[in-house]
């Protein structure tokens, strides 16, 4: 065991390393749970010292400036730990140094010009501290660098010239701050870039026609910028690209027909842009293109066809002409989103193939010019979950074969057509249903709510008016007669870019604070207490009798919360004692009700379940580390994850979480459900974030075992006393969800990544705990799996002891 009190016979030490004259050489002690800080050391004693690794501990204070002692160092791994303060300048003394990890710590301060004299660099990672200032002109003398990352700190600026034109070795730039200005023109002389990410940014000005030249580029992402000016065709020469993301910026323009030459891309994203023009042929051509997005963008023409492609979003463009029967041929096809266009025509029959789409759970074809009939036909998409076809002028019947969609959640909707006729009786089967609209239409039948579940205000339309009081007994949550925002129910449309919200009951106000002390308080909601207003309305400070400021330091800052894996809080109404917030409507529902719905699980196969639990992942890592203050969610299940139409998880129900700070306590009498809730909760009710990483473990084994890991824990806990001799070999794929075929290859990697990780969530000791920053890098980052075993050989035992060290 280490002491620093007694340094003799250092070379019989567990971690060191000596070299033929007993100088240490290496001190290499990664996961091993190490403690305090490194001002005791005296590097003085190591002047041999060419290894230095301590990541994945608990290290903490800031680096020593004596560090800079260690003049023979090459390697240099603090990744994973708690260093605070600046990186100390004496670094720049280490000119042997060839890595330097300083990831996932709390460094702070500016990036010290003195780390440009370290010329043999060749790894420079820094990513996720809160690093600020610009980066140094000094760095352009790392002439051997190969890979730089400094994502996810405060630092801001422009990219120097002089970086990309020294920076020739470099196979990996990234880059996710706050830079401005534009992308230097000599950013061409990386010609041996295999991935670059500048997105979420402030980067402004054209894409530099030198993007062209990057031979070797796998991956591509600009996104979330203010990048302008029109795609360059240069792009098309990147033939090796399989991602290219370009979304959310002031991009204009057409689509350059040279993007018909990245026949390896696999996913293209283009929206939300003020793109326009026809989508070119040439990207037909694409045959392993998976997912194309080009919504909120002004393309005209008509509707490009993508025999191959599994996921399809062309919403709020102009798109024109009629729906080609060649869709019903796109055998992989799980998404098809074209509202908000100018389609006409009548819907295919053909888009009704089960033998073709035979995995469309989601077709949107509202707010366009689609006449006619809606075809039976649609009857055979026994998989489909949400169904949009209003806003046209559809005609006739609704087809009673809509009643054979048991899987269907969301009949959302038929409004506004010309529909007539009867109400089938068949609609009554859906019994997954959560929503209904049929208003708007020409319906003149006579329809039977009662003793149901329905809740929310009746509509407007005359055959729910002029309807007796029977149609609608038996619903408790039904009112009539009554306008605005039903508390009770779920608005069916917004007018806001098509975004569709549910209102939900989260909280009874355990105060004496009625609706009326909220008006009185903001003064009839008088404008002078008006302290933003957004697409959704107004967000008031209203000072209540206790003195707390409650919409300005709870539900403000909860709709603050930006996230792509956390649902949106747009806002709250509150009447008769209850506050409910309104959040953006996930189609797909509750991961509870896909992963538990039979064989609606096997949609979720092993590459949807590790972007699920990625995702989440970063949404954690988002509220604890990103937030300020910091939120602790304190419920993570797998009934607070929806899903969106292509699977994507939104993290929900955070807005029941208490904001963190230094001068906020973090008690409360209840923290979570049963089954997922931290162990130390049984004997104290404070929450720490450290509770949300041990409920994220448990809910990444459920995704991946396809059940509660209840008597999954149970057999651990055995494991980890006397009796793990008698079991040491339970197989780890043997624990996986049953329902699937093993996993292979890359994917074989990655589930084995979850579960370590999971496991180290789920230690019993809270600070031995890794940090969801921590996690959600690795399960990202890591593209090679901890152990070199196949899925098939590897034990619970073995991925236990590999998860210490690692995690």
């Amino acid at each position: 065991s280490w002491s620093l009190t007694n340094i003799t016979h250092l070379c019989n030490w567990t971690g060191i390393a000596c070299n033929n004259g007993e100088s240490v050489s290496e001190i290499s002690l990664p996961g091993s749970r190490l403690n305090g800080t490194l001002d005791a050391l005296d590097f003085a004693l190591f002047p041999n010292l060419t290894c230095f690794n301590v990541s994945h501990n608990n290290l903490e204070g800031p680096i020593p400036s004596s560090i800079g002692n260690l003049f023979q160092l090459r390697f240099m791994d603090l990744f994973r730990n708690f260093f605070e303060g600046p990186i100390p300048r004496s670094i720049g003394q280490l000119r042997k140094l060839e890595k330097l990890d300083l990831r996932l710590n709390e460094l702070t301060s500016s990036i010290p010009s003195e780390l440009g004299l370290c010329s043999n660099l060749t790894y420079l990672a820094l990513a996720e501290n809160s690093i600020s200032g610009e980066l140094p002109l000094s760095l352009s003398n790392l002439v051997r660098l190969s890979e730089f990352g400094a994502s996810q700190n405060r630092l801001s600026g422009e990219l120097l010239p002089d970086f990309f034109t020294n920076w020739t070795k470099l196979v990996s730039l990234q880059l996710i701050n706050n830079l401005s200005e534009q992308i230097p023109p000599k950013i061409g002389s990386l010609t041996k870039l295999n991935y670059l990410y500048l997105d979420n940014n402030s980067l402004s000005g054209f894409i530099p026609t030198g993007i062209g030249s990057f031979k070797n580029l796998l991956h591509l992402d600009l996104s979330s910028n203010n990048l302008s000016g029109q795609i360059p065709p240069e792009i098309g020469s990147l033939t090796k690209l399989n991602y290219l993301y370009l979304d959310n910026n002031l991009l204009s323009g057409t689509i350059p027909l040279e993007l018909g030459n990245l026949t390896l891309l696999i996913d293209l994203n283009l929206s939300m842009n003020q793109l326009y023009g026809e989508v070119p042929e040439t990207i037909s051509r694409l045959t392993n293109l998976r997912g194309i997005s080009l919504f909120m963008n002004n393309f005209s023409g008509g509707i490009p066809l993508y025999p191959n492609l599994v996921y399809v979003s062309l919403s709020n463009n102009q798109f024109v002409g009629n729906l080609s029967a060649q869709w019903g041929d796109c055998m992989n096809l799980t998404n098809l989103q074209i509202d908000g266009n100018k389609i006409s025509g009548r819907i295919p029959s053909e888009l009704g193939k089960l033998s073709q789409l035979r995995e469309l759970f989601s077709l949107n074809l509202s707010s366009n010019h689609l006449a006619g009939d809606i075809p039976f036909s649609l009857g055979k998409l026994l998989k489909l979950n949400y169904l949009d076809l209003s806003e046209n002028t559809l005609s006739g019947n609704i087809p009673s074969e809509v009643g054979k969609l048991s899987t269907l959640q969301l009949l959302q909707d038929l409004s506004h057509n010309s529909l007539a006729g009867s109400i089938p009786s068949t609609l009554a089967k859906l019994t997954k249903l959560e929503n209904l609209n049929l208003s708007h239409n020409n319906f003149i039948s006579s329809i039977d709510l009662s003793y149901n579940k329905l809740t929310g205000a009746v509509p407007s339309a005359r055959i729910f008016q002029q309807a007796p009081e029977s149609t609608f007994i038996g619903n408790l949550g039904l009112r009539r007669n009554t306008t605005g925002l039903s508390p009770w129910g779920r608005s069916c449309k917004s007018t806001h870019h098509g975004k569709k919200i549910l209102i939900g009951i989260i909280w009874e106000m355990l105060g004496k604070f009625t609706f009326s002390d909220i008006a009185k308080a903001t003064n009839d909601f008088s404008e002078e207490y008006c302290i933003g207003k957004g697409g959704f309305g107004s967000v008031y400070k209203a000072v209540l009798a206790c003195g707390q400021i409650s919409f300005e330091n709870e539900i403000r800052m909860l709709t603050e919360v930006r996230h792509r894996n956390v649902i949106k809080l747009h806002g709250f109404c509150s009447t008769r004692g209850c506050i409910f917030l309104v959040y953006e409507f996930a189609e797909r529902g509750s991961l509870t009700k896909v992963l538990y719905g039979g064989t609606r699980a096997v949609e979720l196969d092993w590459g949807t379940r590790v972007k699920i639990v990625e995702g989440v992942a970063h949404a954690i890592a988002y509220l604890h580390h990103t937030c300020s203050p910091p939120i602790v969610h304190r419920d993570i299940t797998l009934s607070n994850i929806l899903l969106e139409l292509d699977l994507e998880p939104r993290l929900s129900d955070f807005g029941i979480a208490r904001l963190l700070n230094s001068g906020s306590s973090n008690w409360t009498t209840m923290a979570g459900s049963y089954g997922y809730m931290a162990p130390e909760l049984a004997m104290t009710t404070r929450v720490t974030n450290k509770c949300d990483v041990y409920s994220f473990g448990i809910v990444a084994l459920e995704i991946m075992m396809g059940k509660h890991p209840g008597d999954f824990l149970t057999t651990l806990s055995m494991m980890q006393t006397s009796t793990i001799s008698k079991n040491p070999n339970l197989l780890l794929k043997d624990v996986l969800d049953p329902r699937l075929p093993p996993p292979t290859c890359q994917l074989a990697k990655k589930v084995v990544i979850i579960i370590m990780a999971a496991l180290a969530c789920m230690r019993t000791g809270p600070n031995s705990r890794p940090t969801m920053h921590f996690v959600a890098r690795e399960l990202s980052a890591r593209t090679q799996a901890y152990l070199s075993e196949p899925l098939g050989s590897i034990t619970i035992s073995k991925a236990i002891e590999s998860s210490e060290v690692q995690f």
